[in-house]
């Protein structure tokens, strides 16, 4: 059994053939996907997303390659989104997609 724990399934690159990802997925015994948002404005989108998917999570944040479109408001929405969940829910992590 194994987890993908990085997976940017909302992507429009995986429109055409989303449920054929998932299902390759589990074929190679991938049976756990965390679904990480990009900004604010997927925030809903993942999430959603991540409840249509058995075994998929989702967490919420800002990708360091949208840090600078975001904007103090996204910040906000980030921490009422989380405000719901209990200290566990809550998955912390930051990424150096770039220099």
């Amino acid at each position: 059994m194994w987890t993908d724990t990085h997976l940017h399934l909302d992507a429009s690159e995986y429109d055409s053939d989303r449920i054929a990802v998932v299902q390759r997925a589990r074929e190679l015994n991938v049976t756990r996907f965390v679904l990480p948002a990009v900004g604010a404005f997927n925030f809903d989108e993942v999430k959603s997303l991540a409840h249509s998917i058995p075994g998929a999570v989702y967490c919420l944040g800002i990708h360091p390659m949208f840090v600078d479109k975001a904007k103090e408001e996204d910040l906000l929405t980030l921490k009422q989104k989380n405000s719901g969940l209990n200290r566990r829910s809550k998955i912390r992590g930051f990424g150096r997609d770039r220099t």
